[in-house]
């Protein structure tokens, strides 16, 4: 996934990769190193229509809330929310 534009706890531009596991409800997060930090954690999704909520418990960040409005089945836009 590449940022284009961010603020907050989101990056204000970088790359990062996320690998979601077929066996849990764990991630892992490999950022450019530059702009955005690697860390893992584990995750809850929910989708209603277009839209999407993954609830996050984040090594980096601690918990938050992504936010996902998918514009096409290959294009979107998302919002992170730290909660603490």
């Amino acid at each position: 996934m590449v940022v284009d534009i961010g603020s907050g706890v989101s990056a204000v531009a970088g790359s990062f990769k996320i690998d979601f596991s077929s066996f849990s409800d764990n991630y892992s997060l490999t950022g450019d190193l530059l702009n955005v930090a690697s860390s893992a954690g584990s995750y809850s999704y929910i989708l209603e229509g277009a839209k999407g909520t993954i609830k996050f418990d984040d090594s980096a960040i601690s918990t938050g809330v992504f936010l996902l409005n998918y514009e096409t089945a290959q294009a979107g836009l998302f919002e992170v929310t730290a909660t603490s």
